[in-house]
C-alpha cells in the first residue's frame, strides 16, 4: 500500500514539474508592436494574469470574461491587448504596442481555468536596430555617427584595400534620456595612402550597417549642362539612391529600384534626370552650383557614398569682383542704335530682373525687390553703347551670374557677368591667454582658411583647434586656438588667414619682462618695424585697454582718455614712453605695428619692484594699520594719498585736527590716525573694512618745521582660503571654496601617489567684491578604486586641503535600530580639530567647533543621534528605513579637511513575510518584551510611513491613522501585557500590499520589526497569481485527497496543519487525477 502511495506521489511530482520550463526569449523593435507568446489548456472560467517579473507589476489582467484593468502599472495603460476570439481556444498571447527600452524585462503570463493553472516565463528583449549610418568629410577628417540605437553599438573602421595604417579615430557614445545611444566617430585620413576606401561598420545584436566612402573625383565643365556619375563599385542589387549637395542639400531621392525618384523643389530646374546606373543628369548650372556633389546608394545593410567636386570654368563670362558693402560696377556694351532696350536679369531659378531700360526712361515695375534702391545705368553713355551697372551695398547673396541684354534697331546682344563677392581680410586680432594663442578674423567672404607657422621654422606639431561661424549676412568668422610649447621657447609664433582675395598675417614675438621701481619707463616696439612700410601702430594694456593709436607713420599719434597722465610720449621707434605709474600700471603692454598684410604683436610684462616700499598685507574685510613714522617737530602736517590717477586724498591732519575736507568719498568713515602718539613721530592710519580695491600704493606724505619726508606703502589685500567644500555625485568629486583673493591655485592629487591622469575641469568666477569663487570637477577612475583624492586650494597668503577617502559601506540589520559609523583613522593626525557629520552631503547631523567642548545635534536628528566617541564615531539610534543613505565625516583643522563617507544599507532579509488572503482577515505577527509604558506603533513602509495603527496609554490612538484602514485593524489587547503587538487586518485588499513596520516601545527599551504582506486570491475570486505548487498528499480510506497549499496562501499554516492532522483554512480539497501529466 506504501508502495502504491508513493508512486501516485512521483506522477504527480512529474505533472508539476512540467510547469517549470525554459524561458521563451522574444525579441522586440523600439517603438513598434511586439507579441509575447502564452498559450494554456483552455477550459471553463478563464483567468489571465501578465506580470512585470522584477517589480511584480500588473500588465494586464482578464477573467469574468473581459479585461480587468484596474490595477493595471499606468506604464501599460493604452498599450496592451489580448486576441479574445482566440482565448477560448488557448491563446493568452498579449500584443503590446509603442515598445520603449523600460519595457525590457522578464514576464509572467500565468493562466487558470476550472481544472488547471499554468504559468510560462517570456524574456522580453528591446532593440532599436541600426537604420542609417551617416558619413561627412572635414578638410582631412571622415565623421561617422548613427542615432537612436539599442542596446549600446560598436563602431568599427577599416579600408579597402586592406591597409597596415594605424587609423587614428576618437570614438563618444551618449545615452538619450529615452536610453538610447548615439555613436560618433572621427577618422584623420592619411596623407600617405590616398586611394583608400575608407570603411565604417556600426553593428549591435540585431543588425548592422557599412559605409564605404570612394576616393573624392572632380569633374570641371563649362557648360549649363553635365552628367555627374555615381560609383561603379557595386557587387549586388542597392535599391536606395540619395544626391546631395554639400553634404546637407538633398537633390534627389530614390526609395527603391523600381521606384521613381523624387527631386526635391530647390532643384527641379537644374534636374534633368537620373541615369539606370544613378548618375545625376543637371542642366541650367550656374557658379551657385559649385561645389561637392555626393552619391549615396544603399541596401538593407551597406551604403556606398562618392564625393565628386564639380568645377565650372568660366573663361567665357567676364569676371567681376567685388568688395561687400561697396558699390560695383557690371561691364556691359553694345553697338548703339535707335530704340535701345537694356534688361539686367539674374541668371538663378525665375530670371529676377535686376533693371530695365526702354522708351529712353528706367523701367522698374518687374524689378526684384531686392535690387531696389541700389542699380543705376550711366544714362549719359547709353547712346554711346555703354549698359554697364552699377550695384551699391553689394551683399553675398548678390553673388552669381547675371546677363546683360541690349535691343536696338540694328541688333540684338547678350553677354554675361559672373560677380563674385568678397568680403576680404581687414583684421586679424592675436591674443595670448596662459600657455595658448588665440587668433581670431571676422566679417569674411568666401570662407577663409587658417594656418600657424613660426620664426625660426620648427619641427613641432602645432597642435590647435579652429572653428569656424557663418553669421545671418553669410560673413565667416574664423577663431583658432594654439598651445604654446613647454620646450622651445624662443619661437615667434605666425598666424595666416587667408581667401581667394587677400591674406593678413600676424607675428607673435617672444613675451619680454621689464622690471622698475620708478613711476618713469620706456617700453620697445619690436625691431621688425624697420621692416615694414607705411604702418600704423596700437599700444594696448592688457590686450584689451587701448593706450594710444597711430593710423600712419606720417600722422600724430592719439592717445586714450585714460592713460593721457601716464603716456609721456612715443619715440620715432615706436617705444612707448610712460610716468606717474603705480602699481595699478602692471600687467601686460602689447605693441602692434600693422601694414596692409601684415601685423607685428610684441607683448611686454611690466613688473613694479616694491623692495622700497612697505609691505602691508590686508585681510578682507578686517581693519589694517599702514604705519609711517616721522622726525616728530612742531606744527606737524600729515597727507595719506592714494598713488592711482588723480591722488585721491585718504587722511589729512594739521592744525592740531583731521582735516577731511577733500577726503576722497570712498574712504569716508574708514580712516582714524593714533593722535595721541601724533607727537611722538607716528603718522601710521588706520583703515577699517578692508577692500579689494583698496588694494594700491599709498603715499605718507609728512612736514613739521624741521623738514618734509615722504615714504610708499604697499597695501596688499588677502582673502584667504577659509573653507574648502567636498562633495561626490556618482563618478565625480566636486571640489569648491568662495570669497578668495586674489586669483586662487587649485590642484588635485591622490594617496597614494598614482600615475592617473586626473581629468578635470575647472572654472573659477569673480564676484562684484572682486573676489574668487573657485570650483573644479574631477572624474574618478574606474581601475584603481583604492585611492583617496585630495584637493589643494591655495594662495600667496594660505592653503587648505581636503582629502576623501573611499566611500565603505555598512550593513546593519533590519531589526536592530542602532548602529556606530566610524570616522577617518587620520583624525589622530591632526589637532584642534573640528568635526561635522553630514547626511546625505546637505543635512548636518552635528558639529562640534573645538574638541574640548561639546558637540551640538540639529533638530532633526536629536531622536537619532545616541552619542559620539571619542575618536568621533557617530552612534546612532531609532533608525528606519529613512535613515539609509551616506553619512559624511568631515574632520577639519586650520589647514585640512579629512572627509570620509560611509554608506548606510539596512539589510531587509530577515522581514517575516505573510501571506494574506483577499477581502478576509489577515494576522500581522509581532512580540516585543513586556513592561511599563507600552506603546506600539504601526506604519506601512512602502507608501511613505502611512499611520496604520497606534496604542499608547492603555487605549487605542487612532486620529493620525491613515483612512484606508479606519475601521480594518485591532490588536489583541489582552495579549499586549504579555508582548504581543501582533495587529488583525480585515477585509484585505491588493494596494495594503507592502513592507509594514512594528514599532515598540517600554520603559525596558525599544523594538522594531518589519513584515512583508504580500495579497493573494482565493480560488474563487482570483486563481493564485504567483507561486509554485506544493502538493501535500493525505491518504484517506476512501482514496486520495490532496490539499493544494499555494506558496502565496499561508504555507507555513498548511504545513503546521498537516503535520497535526488537521484540514488548514482557506484550502480547497482537490482532488487529483494521477493520470494527467500537464499539471
Amino acid at each position: 500500500m506504501a508502495a502504491d502511495k508513493f508512486s501516485v506521489f512521483l506522477l504527480i511530482l512529474k505533472s508539476l514539474w512540467t510547469l517549470i520550463r525554459a524561458d521563451v526569449e522574444v525579441s522586440c523593435i523600439l517603438s513598434e508592436s511586439c507579441i509575447l507568446p502564452c498559450n494554456f489548456h483552455p477550459g471553463a472560467e478563464t483567468i489571465i494574469h501578465w506580470v512585470q517579473v522584477a517589480e511584480n507589476i500588473q500588465v494586464h489582467s482578464f477573467y469574468y470574461n473581459k479585461d480587468q484593468l484596474g490595477h493595471q502599472n499606468q506604464n501599460f495603460r493604452n498599450r496592451t491587448s489580448l486576441f479574445k476570439d482566440q482565448i477560448s481556444r488557448g491563446n493568452a498571447s498579449l500584443q503590446l504596442t509603442g515598445v520603449g527600452v523600460q519595457d525590457q524585462d522578464r514576464y509572467k503570463c500565468y493562466t487558470s481555468t476550472t481544472g488547471r493553472n499554468k504559468e510560462s516565463f517570456i524574456n522580453l528583449r528591446v532593440d532599436a536596430p541600426v537604420s542609417k549610418v551617416n558619413m561627412e568629410q572635414v578638410g582631412n577628417r571622415i565623421i561617422c555617427s548613427s542615432e537612436g540605437i539599442y542596446p549600446k553599438p560598436d563602431l568599427t573602421w577599416s579600408t579597402r584595400p586592406p591597409s597596415n595604417l594605424n587609423l587614428q579615430n576618437q570614438t563618444s557614445i551618449q545615452q538619450t534620456e529615452q536610453q538610447l545611444y548615439n555613436i560618433s566617430s572621427s577618422l584623420i585620413l592619411s596623407d600617405s595612402e590616398t586611394d583608400l576606401i575608407y570603411i565604417c561598420t556600426i553593428s549591435t545584436r540585431k543588425n548592422w550597417r557599412r559605409v564605404s566612402l570612394f576616393k573624392p573625383t572632380s569633374k570641371t565643365t563649362s557648360d549649363s549642362e553635365t552628367t555627374i556619375p555615381c560609383t561603379e563599385s557595386r557587387t549586388k542589387t542597392l535599391t536606395g539612391l540619395v544626391w546631395r549637395f554639400n553634404h546637407s542639400q538633398i537633390i534627389v531621392t530614390k526609395s527603391g529600384a523600381n521606384v521613381k525618384y523624387t527631386v526635391s523643389e530647390e532643384w527641379r530646374q537644374q534636374v534633368k534626370g537620373v541615369s539606370e546606373s544613378g548618375s545625376l543628369m543637371l542642366q541650367d548650372l550656374s557658379s551657385h552650383h559649385e561645389g561637392k556633389y555626393s552619391c549615396e546608394v544603399s541596401d538593407a545593410e551597406e551604403t556606398l557614398i562618392t564625393n565628386t567636386f564639380l568645377r565650372r570654368e568660366k573663361s567665357q563670362d567676364t569676371e567681376v569682383s567685388c568688395v561687400f558693402m561697396e558699390s560695383c560696377i557690371l561691364p556691359c556694351s553694345f553697338q548703339s542704335g535707335a530704340e535701345t532696350i537694356i534688361h539686367w536679369i539674374l541668371v538663378t531659378a525665375g530670371d529676377p530682373h535686376a533693371h530695365s531700360y526702354y522708351s529712353n526712361q528706367d523701367q522698374l515695375g518687374l524689378q526684384h525687390q531686392r535690387f531696389r534702391g541700389r542699380t543705376s545705368l550711366f544714362k549719359d553713355q547709353i547712346s554711346r553703347g555703354n549698359a554697364s551697372l552699377q550695384l551699391t551695398g553689394v551683399e553675398v547673396q548678390d553673388q552669381d551670374r547675371y546677363r546683360c541684354f541690349t535691343s536696338t534697331m540694328g541688333e540684338n546682344k547678350e553677354s554675361l557677368i559672373n560677380l563674385r563677392v568678397d568680403a576680404p581680410v581687414s583684421k586679424v586680432n592675436m591674443e595670448q591667454v596662459g600657455n595658448r594663442i588665440i587668433c581670431s578674423s571676422e566679417g569674411i567672404y568666401p570662407e577663409p582658411d587658417l594656418t600657424w607657422s613660426t620664426r625660426p621654422p620648427s619641427n613641432l606639431n602645432l597642435q590647435n583647434q579652429t572653428s569656424i561661424q557663418q553669421t545671418e549676412q553669410q560673413l565667416y568668422n574664423i577663431s583658432s586656438s594654439l598651445i604654446l610649447s613647454d620646450s622651445e621657447t624662443d619661437l615667434s609664433y605666425i598666424c595666416t588667414i587667408s581667401t581667394r582675395k587677400n591674406w593678413r598675417r600676424v607675428t607673435l614675438f617672444k613675451t619680454t619682462f621689464i622690471n622698475g621701481s620708478n613711476p618713469e619707463t620706456t617700453i620697445s616696439c619690436p625691431d621688425s618695424i624697420t621692416s615694414i612700410t607705411g604702418f600704423s601702430l596700437t599700444w594696448r594694456f592688457n590686450h584689451s585697454q587701448i593706450i594710444l593709436n597711430q593710423s600712419r607713420a606720417d600722422i600724430s599719434y592719439t592717445v586714450s582718455e585714460e592713460w593721457r597722465q601716464q603716456v609721456k610720449g612715443v619715440s620715432e621707434s615706436g617705444s612707448l614712453m610712460l610716468q606717474d605709474l603705480s602699481s595699478h600700471h602692471e600687467g601686460i603692454y602689447s605693441c602692434e605695428v600693422s601694414d596692409a598684410e601684415e601685423t607685428l604683436i610684441t607683448n611686454t610684462f611690466l613688473r613694479r619692484e616694491k623692495s622700497q616700499d612697505t609691505e602691508v598685507s590686508c585681510v578682507f574685510m578686517e581693519s589694517c594699520i599702514l604705519p609711517c613714522s616721522f622726525q616728530s617737530g612742531a606744527d606737524p602736517v600729515i597727507h595719506w594719498i592714494q598713488e592711482t590717477a588723480g591722488n585721491p586724498y585718504v587722511h589729512s591732519y594739521y592744525s592740531n585736527q583731521d582735516q577731511l575736507g577733500l577726503q576722497d568719498q570712498y574712504f569716508r568713515g574708514r580712516t582714524s590716525l593714533f593722535k595721541d602718539q601724533i607727537s611722538r613721530g607716528n603718522a601710521s592710519l588706520q583703515l577699517t573694512g578692508v577692500e579689494v580695491q583698496d588694494e594700491d600704493i599709498y603715499k605718507c606724505h609728512t612736514s613739521t618745521n624741521r623738514g618734509s619726508e615722504d615714504s610708499l606703502i604697499n597695501l596688499r589685500v588677502d582673502a584667504p582660503v577659509s573653507k574648502v567644500n567636498m562633495e561626490q555625485v556618482g563618478n565625480r568629486i566636486i571640489c569648491s571654496s568662495e570669497g578668495i583673493y586674489p586669483e586662487p591655485d587649485l590642484t588635485w592629487s591622490t594617496r597614494p601617489p598614482s600615475n592617473l591622469n586626473l581629468q578635470n575641469q575647472t572654472s573659477i568666477q569673480q564676484t562684484e567684491q572682486q573676489l574668487y569663487n573657485i570650483s573644479s570637477s574631477l572624474i574618478l577612475s574606474d581601475s584603481e578604486t583604492d585611492l583617496s583624492y585630495i584637493c589643494t586650494i591655495s594662495t600667496h597668503s594660505n592653503s587648505r586641503r581636503v582629502t576623501l577617502f573611499k566611500t565603505i559601506f555598512t550593513f546593519i540589520n533590519g531589526s536592530n535600530p542602532e548602529t556606530t559609523i566610524s570616522c577617518p583613522d587620520s583624525i589622530t593626525s591632526i589637532t584642534g580639530f573640528s568635526l561635522t557629520w553630514r547626511f546625505n552631503h546637505s543635512q548636518i547631523i552635528l558639529n562640534q567647533s573645538r574638541a574640548d567642548i561639546s558637540y551640538t545635534v540639529s533638530e532633526e536628528w536629536r531622536q537619532q543621534v545616541k552619542g559620539v566617541s571619542e575618536s568621533g564615531s557617530l552612534m546612532l539610534q531609532d533608525l528606519s528605513s529613512h535613515h539609509e543613505g551616506i553619512y559624511s565625516c568631515e574632520v577639519s583643522d586650520a589647514e585640512e579637511t579629512l572627509i570620509t563617507n560611509t554608506f548606510l544599507r539596512r539589510e531587509k532579509s530577515q522581514d517575516t513575510e505573510v501571506s494574506c488572503v483577499f477581502m478576509e482577515s489577515c494576522i500581522l505577527p509581532c512580540s516585543f518584551q513586556s513592561g511599563a509604558d507600552i506603546k506600539i506603533q504601526w506604519t506601512q513602509v512602502t507608501a511613505g510611513d502611512l499611520y496604520v495603527h497606534v496604542f499608547y496609554s492603555n487605549q487605542d490612538q487612532l486620529r493620525h491613522q491613515n483612512q484606508s484602514f479606519i475601521n480594518r485593524t485591532s490588536l489583541f489587547k489582552d495579549q499586549i501585557s504579555r508582548g504581543n503587538a501582533s495587529l488583525q487586518l480585515t477585509g484585505v485588499e491588493v494596494q495594503d500590499q507592502g513592507r509594514y513596520r512594528c514599532f515598540t516601545s517600554t520603559m525596558g527599551g525599544k523594538e522594531e520589526s518589519f513584515i512583508n504582506l504580500r495579497v493573494d486570491g482565493n480560488s474563487t475570486q482570483v486563481r493564485g497569481i504567483t507561486g509554485v505548487v506544493v502538493v501535500v498528499i493525505l491518504a484517506v480510506s476512501a482514496g486520495l485527497v490532496g490539499y493544494c497549499c499555494a506558496k502565496l496562501f499561508m504555507r507555513k499554516g498548511c504545513m503546521d496543519a498537516h503535520r497535526d492532522g488537521r484540514q488548514p483554512a482557506n484550502i480547497k480539497p482537490l482532488t487529483m487525477d494521477v493520470s494527467s501529466s500537464e499539471e
